[in-house]
């Protein structure tokens, strides 16, 4: 029995597969490569973000009714790497002001916000922009990106310029 209906069948059974797959390798990726160039606590920091941020896209995925299709599919691999974008580069500055300063990690925190918080948070503003147009699309695809993108983007934000800061602090105690 053949039908191209069952070809498209297919595919919803790979999605699963090829998404923990994917998912995965490109995790395992991030902190392999974090690992060369930032400090352990900052490479811990990185990837404990790149998980929270796509559990609030799986998250934002359930609120949604989004199933796992190749759209969502696209949207969680892109959210490992605006996640490290957002993230890693105040996990450098603050492991960066801490060593160097050698201020209380507070003053680390505060010049690695003061130096990168802006850039940060007007690049994803920009990208933000860019896709909201999107959401207002009556095809769902499109609809899709956008709400996966905007969730993703907000997320990253949030967990780029709020927890890695806030676990920075809270893992390295004031000195005396």
């Amino acid at each position: 029995v053949s039908a191209s209906r069952f070809a498209w069948l297919e595919r919803y059974d790979a999605i699963y597969v090829n998404t923990v797959t994917t998912l995965g390798g490109a995790v395992v990726a991030v902190i392999l490569l974090c690992s060369c160039l930032l400090t352990p606590l900052a490479t811990a920091l990185v990837a404990i973000d790149v998980l929270l941020v796509n559990i609030s896209l799986l998250g934002g995925m359930a609120i949604c009714e989004f199933r796992l299709n190749v759209v969502s599919l696209i949207n969680l691999i892109m959210s490992i790497g605006f996640s490290v974008d957002f993230g890693a580069h105040i996990a450098f500055a603050c492991s960066y002001h801490y060593t160097s300063n050698g201020g209380s990690a507070a003053d680390a925190i505060e010049a690695a916000l003061i130096e990168l918080g802006p850039s940060i948070l007007n690049g994803g503003a920009s990208t933000a922009l860019a896709v909201f147009i999107l959401a207002f699309s009556s095809y769902f695809a499109y609809f899709q990106l956008a709400i996966m993108f905007l969730i993703m983007v907000i997320s990253g934000l949030c967990h780029g310029l709020l927890f890695i800061p806030a676990a920075f602090c809270a893992l390295h105690p004031s000195k005396l």
